[in-house]
């Protein structure tokens, strides 16, 4: 295992041993597992930015059109009928 030293601001580092304290961890625990949640969202934002991405080229490959276009066309479109 690797070694990590920080420097936290007073603020900070209270809440820190506050959460350790309520979670009966250390503040090492509290601090590796606050991380593993970082590491695990930013991998879930890629994935997510990944399928987004691949929506948004199936999207443009059938020919998908932004709403504000498609709603505009419509009211113009009823427009005319009522009209």
């Amino acid at each position: 295992m690797k070694e990590l030293n920080l420097a936290l601001d007073a603020e900070l580092h209270t809440a820190l041993e506050a959460e350790a304290r309520t979670t009966d961890c250390t503040v090492q625990d509290v601090v590796v597992r606050a991380l593993r949640q970082w590491q695990a969202d930013a991998e879930a934002d890629t994935e997510e930015l990944a399928e987004l991405a691949e929506a948004r080229r199936e999207w443009e490959e059938k020919g998908g059109v932004e709403a504000k276009a498609f709603f505009d066309r419509l009211r113009r479109e009823e427009a005319d009928i009522d009209g």
